[in-house]
């Protein structure tokens, strides 16, 4: 239930206009839309809404992942989202982060719920440096492996050798 985005609702999918100050745009439900912010702009029928519809709707719930590392960002992430993504960060500043996080989930009562960290370092590439993050809390990892094995390549036949390697010699170790 996403009350404190749209009041009232619950929601599949929210819509927002703007994270600053988390303006609703508009919400779903069932994949029809379900509510609006007031209308400024009316036609013959009344408001005039997108017509927008998620087919097929959707079955669970959808998280919310809250990118950015401002503080204020963060803090959204904290109290609102259900995963943080990183930016382009060493991992010690992930790590830093994370528990920033953490802290300000303890203070807003929402610790106690499941929260994703997509991290972005830019100084982990072995096993060993992963699972370090791990521990800290990184759920995800985005990362190009080109480099890794072939540097700075735009060969796509080594684009794929990359993220089979990959594969081999990272995620299949997290199986």
């Amino acid at each position: 239930d996403r009350g404190v985005i749209a009041p009232g609702r619950r929601a599949d999918l929210v819509v927002l206009d703007n994270l600053r100050n988390v303006t609703t745009k508009l919400v779903l439900r069932g994949g029809r839309v379900v509510a609006l912010p007031p209308c400024r702009r009316t036609d013959s029928t009344g408001c005039a809404a997108p017509r927008l519809e998620m087919n097929p709707a959707p079955t669970e719930y959808i998280p919310i992942w809250i990118g950015g590392i401002s503080e204020p960002a963060m803090r959204r992430a904290a109290r609102l989202g259900d995963g943080w993504v990183t930016d382009l960060q060493t991992s010690a500043e992930i790590m830093e982060c994370i528990e920033r996080i953490k802290a300000w989930r303890r203070e807003y009562g929402r610790d106690d719920r499941p929260f994703d960290v997509m991290a972005t370092p830019s100084d982990a590439w072995t096993i060993e440096h992963y699972k370090r993050l791990e521990e800290a809390g990184v759920t995800h990892i985005m990362t190009m492996p080109w480099p890794f094995y072939h540097g700075a390549t735009d060969e796509l036949d080594k684009k794929i050798d990359s993220v089979k390697r990959y594969a081999d010699d990272i995620i299949s170790r997290f199986a």
